[in-house]
């Protein structure tokens, strides 16, 4: 079961964009002691996401067999596309 919030739509719009730092170390064997620093700095962009249900609820479900539920995804970006894959 998935349970988010009482809304009535699930959306997940959280800040548009992420600050990402990271400092990449490298031990050059010459000199332990002073390894090479590469800072790395990025924006990252979260998706925003509509579920049209914030509760799915299959019920009981007996062994080899199965249930079907109805859920739409919207991808609410004005800009960027969203990919959803289902393995």
């Amino acid at each position: 079961m998935l349970k988010v919030g009482d809304d009535e739509n699930l959306s997940l719009t959280e800040k548009a964009q992420q600050p990402y730092e990271l400092t990449i170390l490298f031990n050059l064997g010459s000199k332990p002691e002073e390894p090479l620093r590469i800072p790395i700095k990025a924006q990252g962009v979260c998706p925003q996401i509509k579920f049209s249900e914030t509760i799915l609820n299959f019920g009981e479900c007996p062994v080899n067999e199965y249930k079907d539920l109805m859920l739409f995804i919207e991808n609410k970006h004005k800009e960027l596309d969203v990919l959803f894959e289902f393995p």
